[in-house]
């Protein structure tokens, strides 16, 4: 169903150039392959047009400032990290793995990665981190993880606790990314799409696959929700999006700004006013 699906969506693409069209195809009806084979629910294309491209001018214009400032840590002994945050000590770093595990590493006085270690099992895949200093509690490391959701890892005890991974009674199969309101103390997170990833024949959660899926779908199912830690409330903010990846919040909580990765766009999600959302 799904490939006899994509000669609709493969109609679209007929003005891209001969070698384009010829890539793109490739990788379209590979992806179908072998998601076919995965459990994922029913696939529901649908048309989208995305915002021309302004080029690679101004200030989108080609430089090498990462090439030229950084540098790889623990290159080869780290695997699949999404996110990489420092803790209040200033030299640990704290990430998270393709396993499903939180590790850390030390940076020494030559800035390189020491007493690289394990810190907790989430089970999922860690994707998005967000470290959060609480009065009372003291550090507080929030996970996105598309399979367990919202999680709480407590730095100081070990402990783990899952705080949202349901809405309306359907679960939230695609927790991306995540930020703290130094205002309120919500949680903002986004959940980037319905496709939920599958174990692949690693044992890893298949993140990459359903991200194609959901880039092939154009369903735009991603969403941005607030975990309230005093009520224990979820409230979805925003919905529509075309994969909801990574999110930040405004100093004041006025807004937050979300990267609608397909898109290729970032949006902001109005908090004060009116629930809206704009390019």
């Amino acid at each position: 169903g799904d490939i006899i699906t994509l000669f609709s969506f493969l109609r679209g693409l007929m003005k891209c150039s001969e070698a384009a069209l010829a890539l793109l195809a490739l990788v379209v009806v590979s992806a179908v392959l072998k998601a076919s084979f995965a459990p994922h629910r029913p696939l529901d294309f649908q048309a989208f047009s995305a915002t021309p491209s302004v080029g690679f001018e101004g200030p989108f214009a080609p430089n090498n400032v990462l090439q030229e400032r950084c540098r790889s840590l623990a290159k080869g002994r780290v695997h699949g990290p999404e996110t990489a945050v420092l803790t209040s000590n200033g030299t640990t770093v704290l990430f998270g793995e393709v396993d499903g595990s939180i590790r850390a590493f030390d940076l020494g006085p030559d800035g390189e990665a020491s007493h690289l270690r394990h810190v907790a099992f989430v089970g999922g895949r860690p994707l998005g981190l967000f470290l959060h200093n609480d009065a009372a509690r003291g550090e507080l490391l929030f996970v996105a993880d598309p399979q367990k959701g919202l999680v709480e890892l407590d730095l100081r005890t070990g402990a783990l606790a899952i705080l949202s991974n349901n809405y309306n009674g359907a679960a939230l199969v695609y927790a991306d990314d995540v930020d703290v309101g130094a205002v309120s103390g919500r949680v903002f997170f986004t959940d980037a799409s319905t496709i939920a990833p599958w174990r692949n024949a690693d044992g890893h959660l298949e993140t990459m696959g359903a991200s194609i899926l959901d880039f092939l779908e154009a369903g735009r199912t991603g969403r941005v929700f607030a975990y309230d830690p005093k009520t224990r409330a979820t409230e979805l903010l925003a919905e529509g999006l075309f994969f909801a990846n990574g999110i930040a919040a405004s100093a004041d909580e006025s807004y937050l700004v979300v990267a609608e990765t397909f898109a290729a766009r970032l949006v902001k999600v109005w908090l004060k006013g009116p629930p809206m959302y704009s390019a």
